[in-house]
């Protein structure tokens, strides 16, 4: 596969999942929430700073990726680019 195309795909990829992991983990905070409110309970923040915490992560993979290969996109034009230099 071209080199420009598994690059497209990791990105893909990284962005893929973190939105899957965040949404799963805001809807088990919401299902959560909803359980406690029925049965009177208090709330668990534990939970709160856990889905907090994957959200977070989530973005940092997510721009870490995007600048990773926007670097790398720098590097290949600059080696292409002839020296003046004498």
């Amino acid at each position: 596969m071209p080199k420009r195309f598994n690059a497209f795909l990791s990105l893909i990829s990284v962005l893929s999942i973190s939105l899957i992991t965040g949404v799963v983990s805001l809807q088990a905070m919401y299902y959560h929430a909803i359980i406690v409110d029925e049965i009177g309970l208090g709330g668990d923040p534990v939970l709160f700073f856990m889905t907090l915490a994957t959200l977070l992560f989530g973005m940092l993979a997510s721009a870490l990726q995007v600048i990773s290969q926007s670097c790398m996109q720098q590097e290949k034009t600059a080696r292409k680019r002839p020296s003046t230099h004498i």
